[in-house]
């Protein structure tokens, strides 16, 4: 048996994706959003995790988990200055859409993620600081698709018309007005 010693480290990856998380019981987030627009998708909760809801051979699917709506962004986290994917709720991902005036223009809006109560799935809010950060002050909006899918260790072969159009779905719920983009 050989041990194979280097004296570098290895390449990093293609693509590393950034950090998913969830803002914690009782926490209070201040954030400047780095994406144009909310990431949204149908997900199961399967063996104490998010799981998406696939198009073909979903794993929530075939355990009889409903279909749950999920959003996601991006945003630098004022605190330590990380670049993150929040996880949002239908309640939060709404209150987004009522305070902002263009949802689909979410780049640079500073807005405070609060979770109510001592539970982990505790309500989230959203609150808007009624400020902006120029464009130039803030990371490159990233991909969120590609991170999300490289998270869940799938490709965009996973991706179809009934993934998507729950996403179109529930932001016509959310805000009757608008339809955007789930990919």
């Amino acid at each position: 048996m050989t041990i194979d010693f280097r004296h570098v480290p290895p390449p990093a990856p293609d693509h590393p994706h950034l950090p998913l998380v969830r803002v914690p019981a009782a926490g209070n987030w201040l954030i400047a959003l780095t994406c144009w627009e909310l990431l949204q998708t149908g997900t199961h909760f399967v063996g104490r995790r998010t799981v998406p809801h696939l198009k073909e051979r979903c794993p929530g699917c075939k355990v009889g988990k409903p279909v749950r709506y999920e959003a996601y962004a991006s945003g630098v986290r004022s605190s330590d200055k990380k670049h993150l994917i929040i996880a949002l709720t239908p309640t939060a991902a709404r209150d987004l859409f009522e305070a902002l005036p263009n949802p689909n223009q979410l780049r640079g809006h500073i807005v405070t993620f609060t979770r109510h109560g001592k539970q982990s799935n505790g309500t989230l809010r959203i609150t808007t600081e009624g400020s902006m950060l120029s464009h130039d002050r803030l990371p490159p909006a990233p991909d969120l698709l590609a991170h999300m899918l490289d998270i869940w260790g799938l490709d965009a072969s996973h991706l179809g018309t009934d993934h998507q159009g729950y996403a179109h779905d529930v932001a016509r719920e959310l805000d009757p007005t608008s339809t955007p983009d789930a990919s």
